[in-house]
C-alpha cells in the first residue's frame, strides 16, 4: 500500500459517475468501501456481472496483483469498450509494467501519482511525455491527468 491516492482518487471518480447515472463494477481483491454495491473480491464472481451487464464503469483496484499477467483480462482494454458491452474499464496499478502490454497499450487517459524510475519511463515512453518522470518527485494525492493525445501532462492534487 503506497497511500499516493490511486484507489481515493478512483472512489472519487466512481461517485462522480454515479451522480451522473453510471453504474459502477469494481474488482477490489480488498473488498474495501466503494461507493457502488456492485464490489466483487472474486475475479470469476467480478468476470460474470462485468458480462451480463453494458454502459458500466469498471474499476479494478491492484490491477498488478489482481490480473497480473494474465492476457485473459486484456478483454477488459480491448473488446470490452466495443459493442455490445460499452464498458469503460479503469485500471489502478502501481506500475505499468505489472499488466500485460495489451493492457498498457489500451490506456487512453493516465492518473499517474508518485512513481518510481522505472514507472515513469514505462508511461513516460506510452503518452510520449517526457515530463511524466517528474512523476517520482510528486507529493501524497499530487498526480498527473494526461491523454495520448495532450502535449503535456496537467499536474493536479486533490
Amino acid at each position: 500500500m503506497t497511500l499516493s491516492g490511486k484507489t481515493t482518487l478512483a472512489k472519487k471518480l466512481c461517485r462522480w459517475y454515479k451522480s451522473r447515472g453510471i453504474e459502477s463494477i469494481v474488482y477490489d481483491p480488498q473488498h474495501s468501501d466503494w461507493p457502488t454495491p456492485y464490489v466483487y473480491s472474486d475475479g470469476e464472481e467480478f468476470w460474470s456481472v462485468l458480462k451480463a451487464s453494458s454502459g458500466c464503469v469498471l474499476f479494478i483496484d491492484d490491477s498488478g496483483s489482481a490480473l497480473g499477467r494474465d492476457k485473459k483480462y486484456d478483454w477488459l482494454a480491448r473488446e470490452g469498450r466495443h459493442a455490445p458491452y460499452l464498458h469503460k474499464s479503469i485500471f489502478l496499478m502501481q506500475r505499468g509494467a505489472d499488466v500485460t502490454p495489451s493492457i498498457r497499450g489500451n490506456c487512453e487517459h493516465l492518473f499517474l501519482f508518485k512513481s518510481d524510475w522505472d514507472a515513469c519511463k514505462t508511461w513516460a515512453q506510452h503518452f510520449v511525455q517526457k515530463e511524466l518522470f517528474e512523476a517520482s518527485k510528486l507529493e501524497r494525492f499530487e498526480f498527473f491527468k494526461t491523454n495520448l493525445y495532450w502535449k503535456r501532462p496537467e499536474k493536479m492534487k486533490f
